[in-house]
């Protein structure tokens, strides 16, 4: 939160700087307790910034601080010029808000607080949750492609989102044939050495003949 929208810097800069007249005629601003919620509501939003309750918090928090200060009845020239800066401070928290936001993708999204919770919060909402679970396995097994095989057939395909479904129906047709073909080419190589352990049992039985 920029300093200026601070209740500490309001009241130890603007205040003082109030006229008699202006204290009479408005003797109560609402400058320091619009500063005070605007805190508050900065303090949950930085914690859980993709929060649309606390975005909403937020929103109405600097639109009431900024009607409160377009409000203020002023004539120091000083105080003048810290009510303007402190309205543009607001558009400016804005913007800073919104750029934040726009410059998220899934590549930094975990790195903010409450990103993933609230992406995962959304995807329910989409009913789209198969879509980020196959997201975080996939990239457990990415690497191996036996391993990515047995994830495949482990789940069903029909209920992602992706264009290359039947490409993976193909493979697990293929997987599935030639796991089929290991299993008799391993059960080939075993008849054919337990063939040759019975010949070479019996050609030592024959040696051991009396």
């Amino acid at each position: 939160m920029d300093v200026l929208l601070t209740e500490a810097n309001w009241k130890s800069k603007g205040l003082p700087l109030r006229t008699l007249k202006e204290k009479v005629s408005q003797s109560k601003t609402g400058v320091s307790e619009a500063l005070r919620a605007l805190a508050l509501a900065d303090k949950a939003l930085r914690a859980d910034l993709l929060n649309p309750a606390l975005v909403k918090k937020m929103d109405t928090a600097l639109k009431e601080a900024e009607a409160t200060l377009k409000k203020l009845k002023a004539e120091d020239k000083k105080l003048i010029a810290l009510r303007d800066s402190m309205v543009k401070a607001i558009a400016a928290y804005r913007n800073d808000h919104n750029n934040i936001v726009d410059k998220l993708n899934r590549g930094n999204i975990g790195g903010l607080p409450g990103g993933l919770a609230m992406l995962q919060k959304q995807a329910e909402k989409e009913f789209s949750t198969e879509n980020q679970t196959f997201m975080a396995a996939a990239m457990k097994v990415s690497g191996d492609a036996m391993k990515i095989m047995a994830y495949m057939d482990s789940i069903d395909i029909g209920d992602l989102n992706i264009s290359n479904a039947s490409r993976w129906k193909a493979l697990a047709d293929e997987h599935a044939n030639w796991e089929k073909q290991v299993k008799l080419a391993l059960k080939t190589s075993l008849t054919d050495i337990a063939k040759n352990q019975d010949d070479t049992i019996s050609r030592l039985k024959n040696a051991a003949h009396l």
